[in-house]
């Protein structure tokens, strides 16, 4: 399967450790991982007037700094705090340590009397090859001084990170949601569905270069696990998350992509203000269960607010094989710069040859490039001046 988890267990615990030790705010359902990271700060009003017990409870508790305490039994951390440990790692780079000095002298010392050695070779031989170059003790000492040097690392002291990171020849820092490139180089084989990834990075990509598309990574996917649009928009709005979403989504200027991938298929639904009303039209490319999800995503995503309208079934153009992702991505992009009606739109696009072939070679060629480019091809369904517009 291509399908990935696009949610891991990894990444919400890192994401959980993180809101612990900035004092973040994740949830309002607390976990065992809640308890542990997220902390109460003692404050004057509550300090205690002895000095508090360490913490007894069973699950680990992380100190932010001398002040935190745990939830539960209002004890301080066994581990040492994050404060503690930035300020140990701040005191040790302010000076070099010893063991580091005494190895760079020792290579220092060794390589010298290596070229010492190199050296006198070279006066020896002079005097049986006449031919050959004068080549100093001097001439080799001063030589390694001013590069034999670099070989263990610059002389100077400076922050650890620093010496990994900033270098004047380092590589330009690619997109942080770019595929690796065996998802990239796979968009164009046949019978081969597009990773998750790669129909985020394409449609991060076009709302990047459209201001007025919103697009929100794995939207559907948190959607579906808060059970349904009404429970997501509440809980993220009591945590103060989807902030930029949920405002976009009042404008009528803005259109609003959301693929789906369930079940090992592409959908997407787009969302835009045509005449005088809100349209969410639901595109797909399989007929088989095509009514049953275009129902059960209707259902799911079923609000009066922020995203109501009239929901669309558009006409189906069956897929030759499984090309159901790079067409999701063909189908997005055409509805939502095109101002033609969804006939017309679907008229055009079953016009054109070889679609599977074209789909994931649009595809590959936004996704690799990293930037969105006019595509000729697709003159006869979006206009030339929405193509042109970056």
């Amino acid at each position: 399967s291509t399908k990935r988890n696009v949610y891991p267990t990894t990444i919400t615990a890192i994401i959980r450790f993180l809101c612990g030790t900035f004092e973040w705010r994740l949830s309002q359902y607390p976990t065992s991982l809640d308890l542990a990271f997220n902390q109460k700060t003692v404050t004057p009003a509550d300090s205690p007037t002895k000095e508090p017990s360490r913490c007894t409870c069973q699950n680990p508790f992380f100190s932010v700094n001398s002040a935190s305490r745990c939830n539960t039994c209002h004890g301080i951390s066994r581990y040492l705090s994050t404060a503690s440990r930035l300020s140990n790692l701040q005191a040790s780079t302010s000076t070099p340590p010893v063991a580091v000095i005494r190895v760079k002298a020792s290579l220092q010392k060794k390589n010298l009397m290596s070229h010492k050695a190199q050296a006198t070779t070279a006066r020896k031989s002079k005097n049986n090859e006449n031919n050959q170059k004068d080549l100093s003790h001097s001439d080799i000492s001063s030589h390694y001084l001013h590069t034999g040097g670099n070989s263990i690392g610059p002389t100077t002291d400076s922050h650890p990170l620093q010496d990994i990171t900033n270098h004047h020849n380092a590589r330009l820092t690619v997109h942080p949601n770019r595929p690796d490139d065996g998802d990239l180089n796979s968009i164009t084989t046949v019978n081969k569905m597009l990773s998750n990834f790669v129909v985020s990075y394409f449609f991060t990509i076009i709302a990047h270069s459209f201001k007025n598309i919103l697009y929100t990574e794995f939207l559907f996917d948190f959607v579906k696990r808060d059970g349904g649009w009404q429970s997501f928009v509440t809980s993220s709005t009591m945590e103060g998350h989807y902030v930029t979403l949920f405002t976009g989504l009042r404008e009528k200027t803005s259109i609003c992509i959301i693929p789906i991938c369930h079940q090992l298929h592409w959908t997407i639904l787009i969302r835009r203000f045509i005449g005088n009303a809100w349209k969410i039209f639901f595109v797909d490319s399989l007929e088989q269960g095509s009514d049953h999800r275009f129902l059960q995503w209707k259902t799911l995503f079923r609000d009066d607010d922020l995203f109501s309208g009239e929901w669309v079934k558009v006409k189906i153009i069956k897929q030759t094989e499984l090309e159901c992702g790079a067409r999701t991505c063909l189908h997005g992009l055409c509805f939502a710069l095109s101002s033609r009606n969804s006939t017309n739109i679907m008229y055009n696009i079953n016009r054109i040859s070889n679609l599977a072939a074209r789909s994931r070679s649009l595809v590959s060629k936004i996704c690799i490039d990293g930037h969105w480019s006019p595509q000729g091809w697709l003159q006869p369904i979006i206009s030339t001046q929405q193509t042109a517009f970056l």
